[in-house]
């Protein structure tokens, strides 16, 4: 592949491989941590950040964000409610989000959308591009661009199933901070599809949207300034479905 952020980041001094000290890591909360277990978040308690992101948490921002443990698995419960940070980090020109999620059930309630990050624009101080979204009313894997004109919605082509499953996106821009680019969704380890929209530029902000699309039962969600490899998402796939916590993966980054 070619050379991009990843490449300089793990080129720094001191970084000697693993999670701890990796600078392109911007944003991530895991259930499995000891750091976030049993943490239920709500307008003053917070989960903290595990990145290193200075002052991070996720407080929640609208209904019941609570801990629990589905089918075995610990997360937070955002079928109703969803998370924010008042802490912005720049998503880069080349980055991966990663989570691993059971989407909610239902296409249209409590609303039509599923959405995972969604951005903040330090452009023009307002909500820019949900990073990965389920479109309205169906299933349709993709982002929903709010920096171009329609369609906004970008599909991948890939219809989600209701069950636990990991999911990694991929995103690289065509220029500095660029909404085009190309954005590629692997699903349990798989490529499953691209679209040609990325949030490049555009900064953290929430998990769901601010009082309305939550995406379903969360148990990490991560954001890496840093276009993994294919074989970077393979052990990173492998890590999610383990039960371990991000941090044990000593290969993915």
């Amino acid at each position: 592949r070619s050379r991009g952020l990843g490449d300089v980041y793990k080129r720094q001094a001191g970084y000697t491989g693993g999670w701890t000290g990796l600078v392109s890591l911007i944003s991530l909360i895991d259930a499995r941590d000891a750091a976030n277990v049993n943490i239920s978040p709500d307008g003053s308690v917070g989960i903290p950040d595990l990145s290193g992101t200075s002052g991070m948490t996720w407080t929640r921002s609208s209904r019941s964000t609570s801990f629990e443990t589905v089918d075995g698995i610990p997360c937070w419960n955002l079928n109703a409610g969803t998370l924010v940070t008042s802490t912005r980090a720049t998503l880069g020109d080349r980055y991966t989000l990663f989570y691993y999620w059971k989407p909610r059930a239902s296409d249209n309630v409590p609303t039509n959308w599923r959405s995972l990050h969604y951005g903040h624009s330090p452009n023009s101080n307002i909500l820019k591009d949900h990073w990965v979204m389920v479109g309205e009313n169906n299933k349709n894997l993709g982002m929903y661009s709010t920096r171009n004109g329609a369609p906004r919605m970008r599909d991948s082509g890939y219809d989600i199933t209701i069950k636990w499953q990991t999911l990694i996106v991929t995103g690289v821009a065509t220029s500095t901070g660029s909404h085009l680019g190309t954005s590629t969704f692997y699903v349990n380890g798989v490529q499953v599809g691209t679209e040609d929209r990325v949030g490049s530029g555009t900064q953290t902000y929430t998990i769901g949207y601010s009082s309305t699309n939550p995406p379903g039962y969360i148990s990490v969600a991560g954001v890496l300034n840093q276009e993994l490899t294919t074989t970077e998402i393979a052990a990173l796939h492998s890590t999610l479905v383990s039960g371990s916590s991000v941090s044990s993966c000593t290969v993915c980054p």
